[in-house]
């Protein structure tokens, strides 16, 4: 029976991945049998019941609890449920190509930059991860054993979407990738503000305030190629294009351990992505809990860890790009000798298809890049690390009221030298000031630039009575 049940579940993880294989048949006849039988899959008799333990990879080790009958059992109801929805998703005039099957590979941050890179080693859970310890450590679940494989998401007919459920998109971003002149390579990586609108296009990214879905789906095929990113509020996407039931995604808030149980049940929207081949979204982290579960296409994620976040030269943090790397990865104008600081990153990547997970602690940068035409969803969850930044942000600063915008620089200079001279660890405010700069600022206003050179304040220094004045 054991050899019987291995042979069935890696059968199983081969036809899932072989696009002629009639899934939603098979899942049908495996929910026939467990409803008959009111026992777990036994296509997953040779996994124990009680716990299962993440195989040796980079980040360590980690267990995860597998389901009980009952929660199996919710998940069968609810895939069927989900199944159902999915009969009506045809069009009569699809278009003879499949958007999301075009191969573009462009090149990928490991490699091409990074010379450590590790690949991610999957993790062996049928269930989403109810609660998130205090080990911060990614995690790349298959969508063979994920309650995702089942979502009605994963068989979209975006074409008909294009006629019915969802025709217009809007503020999509556009990226050229050659000259029209001289045919010269331009980057291929997405950087822009959370809040993206028109007033951000500029020579190399273009806005459209709107785009039929159609033309979007089409335009994969472009000669010459061209990038094209998308993203929406999921939540708000499911009320109009009726898609309540071709997701599971709520089931995949996680709970952070070390979070008081008020901050813990905040909602934060999902939010879902369309990405074109052979395009990049800049690395940046997040200071939620990410599941990003891929939707359509094939995708490749390379995750770095909070350590090494100042080699990654972020975004000061009231920039509307915040939280973003400065580093242009694939522009031909990129100085990669710049940026030796950032060759020495120690890097994981996992290749991902319908169905995958992957689990993104908050404060660990993820760079995506498409090697399909790609959608995913990125599943937020509150955690302690967005809670402490949200009060010290809002935390007010102990200056009086009225003071001048002269004043106000000495008493901002004065309480940073405060606050960082009682900061563990640190052996010299100069440094720290040196490190920041070169870190966050440095790519902005480089020393030898005409802005830098012609900048005369030099925060009171030249006037120690005013500056004296004012701290006494």
């Amino acid at each position: 029976m054991a050899c019987f049940a291995a042979f069935a579940f890696y059968g199983f993880v081969y036809l899932m991945r072989n696009p002629t294989f009639d899934v939603e048949f098979y899942v049908r006849e495996r929910i026939r049998d467990y409803i008959e039988s009111r026992t777990i899959d036994e296509d997953f008799a040779d996994i124990p019941a009680t716990q299962t333990v993440i195989p040796s990879s980079p980040f360590g080790e980690l267990s995860i609890e597998e389901p009980t009958v009952e929660e199996a059992t919710r998940i069968v109801e609810f895939s069927s449920e989900m199944l159902s929805s999915a009969d009506d998703q045809s069009s009569p005039e699809t278009p003879a190509f499949d958007p999301f099957q075009i191969d573009r590979n462009g090149p990928s941050i490991c490699g091409h930059f990074f010379s450590n890179c590790l690949p991610m080693a999957p993790t062996m859970t049928r269930k989403p991860l109810k609660m998130y310890s205090k080990e911060r450590i990614p995690m790349w679940i298959p969508a063979e054993n994920a309650t995702t494989r089942l979502w009605a998401g994963l068989y979209w007919n975006q074409w008909q979407w294009a006629y019915e459920r969802w025709t217009t998109l809007h503020n999509v971003a556009e990226l050229r990738l050659f000259e029209d002149v001289e045919d010269t390579f331009l980057s291929s990586v997405f950087s822009l503000p959370d809040n993206l609108s028109p007033k951000h296009g500029n020579e190399f990214v273009k806005i459209h305030e709107e785009q039929f879905l159609w033309d979007f789906l089409n335009g994969v095929r472009t000669d010459p190629p061209v990038c094209r990113f998308y993203k929406t509020n999921y939540a708000a996407l499911e009320a109009s294009a009726k898609t309540e039931k071709d997701t599971d995604w709520k089931s995949w808030l996680v709970v952070d351990k070390t979070l008081d149980s008020n901050y813990s049940s905040v909602a934060v929207p999902p939010l879902l992505h369309y990405l074109y081949p052979g395009c990049a979204v800049q690395a940046q982290y997040s200071e939620y809990h990410t599941a990003r579960v891929v939707l359509k296409g094939a995708a490749r994620f390379v995750l770095i860890s909070p350590q090494q976040s100042t080699k990654m030269h972020l975004y000061p943090y009231t920039h509307p790009k915040s939280r973003q790397s400065q580093i242009d990865w694939f522009g031909d104008h990129a100085k990669l000798g710049d940026y030796d600081d950032a060759k020495s990153i120690t890097a994981a990547y996992v290749d991902t298809l319908p169905g995958d997970v992957v689990l993104v602690p908050p404060g660990w940068l993820i760079h995506t890049e498409a090697h399909n035409a790609t959608i995913f969803l990125d599943i937020h969850s509150p955690s302690l690390e967005q809670v402490n930044l949200l009060e010290a942000m809002s935390m007010r600063l102990p200056f009086p009221g009225s003071l001048t915008n002269d004043e106000k620089i000495v008493y901002a200079q004065v309480y940073l030298v405060h606050v960082l001279s009682r900061i563990h660890g640190l052996s010299s405010i100069r440094t720290y000031a040196n490190k920041l700069f070169q870190a966050r600022y440095g790519i902005l206003f480089p020393e030898n630039s005409l802005y830098m050179q012609h900048q005369t304040f030099q925060c009171f220094a030249d006037n120690t009575d005013f500056h004296q004045a004012t701290v006494d």
